[in-house]
């Protein structure tokens, strides 16, 4: 049992380790695309840099919330390609698991994902959301008055 507790604590912090790391490129990417987007509505305002990287930080969060079910689905894909790519698979069938208690852990730690998304980044994203309105429509505004008064 001890060893099967060990294995199972190693699969888990792998396969958190495989889904941070492929949400981390998934904001790091929706950041540049989203900071592109933004810098591409300013262009013509004469406006810091700083608005369109807050804007960019606000709006992001909302985009990896969207995806997360093909973050998920990624995560589960490359964590046992790795796994069967470096025969620990096989090793962990040798000592003993089945197929399933091979399987049992990742899927359960994407449910609690889910249920941990749903539950706490979801009204964070929404809180997020409507902070980036507020300030794209304050600075819209603020830029109209200047140009046409």
């Amino acid at each position: 049992m001890v060893r099967s507790f060990i294995i199972n604590s190693y699969l888990a912090k792998e396969f958190l380790k495989v889904c941070i790391n492929i949400s981390l490129f998934f904001f790091c990417l929706g950041f540049i695309v989203n900071l592109f987007e933004e810098i591409n509505l300013f262009k013509d305002y004469d406006v810091s840099i700083n608005v369109p990287i807050v804007l960019s930080l606000l709006f992001v969060p909302s985009l990896i919330y969207n995806i997360f079910p093909f973050v998920v689905l990624l995560t589960g894909i490359w964590f046992f390609l790795k796994i069967k790519r470096t025969d620990e698979i096989i090793a962990m069938k040798i000592s003993g698991m089945s197929s399933i208690s091979i399987i049992i852990i990742p899927s359960l730690l994407a449910i609690i994902l889910g249920i941990f998304f749903i539950t706490i980044v979801n009204p964070v994203t929404s809180v997020l959301v409507k902070k980036y309105e507020s300030i794209a429509t304050n600075e819209n505004n603020f830029l109209i008055n200047l140009i046409f008064c």
